[in-house]
């Protein structure tokens, strides 16, 4: 009898063995010693604080189950930050912030983030060196399915970019994004970061890296749409899905409307050779909406415009606009 009891000691003792967390597999900080962990400089902390999450780096904070904070940023403003837990009470948030750079006050709308984002978000803070604001939703999120994908997707082992290799000689070649990680069990935490992983060669992990990428992007997807109606000046062949040069800006964008129906609405007189070997310089009025992170390396463009009403058009022979 007494062989039988140290027997199942022993089992107990195996099979405790064998749920070691995959977090302590890889290089993290252990926030029992005391020391907080480091954290990647470009991540929001000041962001992170004034919303009220909680500091995942601390060891002062102790009441942290597992839970994920992921920064997206790039070239152009706004950027995205998301927060995911295996909370049933407050699983997760999602905020969009920039830097503070003074456009606020900018005449141009699609720098203008508050007037940008102006049916999105209600409320616009700055905090340090960042403007932010809390994105509205247009449903219910189900955190716990993207939470479940995330982990599906080895988040907690997830290597650093670093350990990747690009698949161009070029990586700089393009839309720069990026994103930052932090991510706690208990009191183990980690920090990686990844630069342009759609340029990734095809890994598993690299397709991982993506794959949590298009699960925040879902998230995205679900904020109350734009209504920042506005008008832009800009050249464009005028076809549905093709380029838009604004003027004054370094910027592409698509053009989501066919200018041929828009003149017609208007009451203009409609081009009569074949339009896609024409340039317009036009003013048209509709709204913008920003391109995914991952889609502007390989659209080619930056944001989506969608006019409704056309008010100037003129040929020209290039895409540099021309002033009156």
């Amino acid at each position: 009898m007494v062989k039988f009891r140290r027997f199942i000691y022993v089992c107990i003792i195996v099979i405790g063995c064998g749920s070691i967390h995959p977090i302590t597999t890889v290089e993290h900080t252990d926030l029992t010693e005391g020391t907080d962990g480091q954290r990647i400089n470009v991540f929001p902390a000041p962001v992170v604080e004034s919303v009220g999450w909680r500091n995942l780096s601390s060891a002062a904070v102790d009441d942290v189950d597992e839970e994920f904070q992921i920064a997206i940023y790039s070239d152009r403003k706004p950027f995205h930050l998301f927060r995911i837990s295996n909370s049933k009470k407050n699983p997760g948030g999602s905020v969009l912030f920039w830097p503070f750079d003074g456009s606020s006050d900018s005449a141009v709308p699609e720098e203008n983030m508050r007037e940008y984002l102006s049916t999105i978000c209600e409320e616009f803070e700055r905090v340090g060196p960042y403007e932010y604001c809390l994105p509205k939703f247009n449903s219910n999120n189900n955190w716990e399915n993207t939470y479940n994908n995330l982990i599906q997707r080895n988040i907690w082992t997830m290597p650093d970019g670093s350990a990747f290799e690009s698949s161009t000689t070029n990586p700089d070649d393009g839309e720069l994004w990026g994103m930052v990680f932090q991510v706690r069990k208990g009191m183990y935490f980690r920090t990686f970061s990844h630069e342009n992983p759609d340029l990734y060669n095809g890994t598993s992990e690299a397709l991982d890296v993506l794959s949590v990428a298009a699960q925040l992007r879902l998230i995205a997807n679900n904020f109350v749409p734009p209504i920042n109606y506005n008008t832009y000046a800009g050249v464009t062949n005028g076809l549905r899905g093709s380029e838009f040069i604004p003027c004054g800006v370094n910027e592409t964008w698509r053009f989501d409307a066919n200018l041929t129906e828009l003149m017609t609405k208007k009451g203009m007189p409609t081009v009569t050779q074949q339009q896609d070997q024409l340039l317009f310089q036009v003013k048209v009025s509709g709204v913008l909406r920003d391109e995914w992170y991952s889609n502007r390396r390989t659209t080619g463009f930056t944001k989506i415009i969608t006019p409704n009403e056309v008010s100037e058009v003129r040929v020209v022979s290039d895409t540099s606009c021309v002033t009156q």
